[in-house]
């Protein structure tokens, strides 16, 4: 184990504006891309306001929806964000507390390759699979941190046969598979986060344009 597995089923916390921020929940996730939410994009750059609106998401708990009206609160600390030593302060924070909440396992090699792709919404997948496999209620499994529901589903996958095998980062990854693109792209979306796939699809498509 590593400190991968420890930040996604331990956690933490943080406060940034004012706000206390405790898990990134697949509940967040959902209302974060039901707004077109551009913090958890890296090829985009945060605002104040792009800030400020994802820590009211976070505030919130499934199936409760926030109010995303400037409050008074709100205005001073979009004020003092205009200052680029506060702004950095409060974004080295709210990195750190985020970057905790992305510890998602890792895996080698996926052999499990049957079935086709799946259509469904990654979060809503993944909050289906750890309700009727896992036994969790529908607002456990929403209001879970989404590293620890991602560890919680990939242990309980492996504790049902699945062919996987998790990858710490204090083990030396095995030898590249040779794979073509359409097989790399698949191992990816099954072993990454929605947001990181996205991510990862959008680089190698670039890279193969240069």
């Amino acid at each position: 184990m590593d400190d991968r597995f420890f930040n996604g089923v331990i956690g933490c916390s943080t406060k940034v504006c004012g706000y206390h921020l405790d898990a990134l929940t697949p509940w967040h996730h959902v209302l974060l891309s039901a707004v077109d939410s551009s913090v958890l994009d890296p090829a985009q750059t945060t605002t104040p306001d792009d800030l400020l609106v994802f820590i009211k998401i976070a505030q919130v708990q499934w199936p409760e929806t926030p109010d995303l009206r400037p409050t008074f609160r709100d205005r001073l600390w979009h004020r003092r964000l205009k200052k680029v030593k506060t702004l950095k302060r409060e974004l080295a924070r709210f990195k750190e507390w985020l970057d905790v909440q992305f510890s998602t396992p890792k895996l080698w090699q996926d052999d499990n390759s049957s079935g086709g792709s799946m259509s469904s919404p990654g979060m809503f997948m993944l909050v289906v699979g750890i309700v009727s496999a896992g036994g969790l209620s529908l607002s456990e499994a929403w209001n879970m941190r989404s590293a620890e529901a991602q560890w919680f589903n990939t242990t309980l996958a492996e504790l049902k046969g699945a062919k996987i095998k998790i990858a710490y980062d204090n083990e030396d990854l095995p030898p590249p598979l040779d794979l073509d693109e359409t097989e790399i792209l698949e191992v990816a979306r099954k072993q990454l986060s929605p947001q990181a796939f996205a991510q990862f699809k959008k680089a190698r498509a670039k890279n193969k344009n240069k």
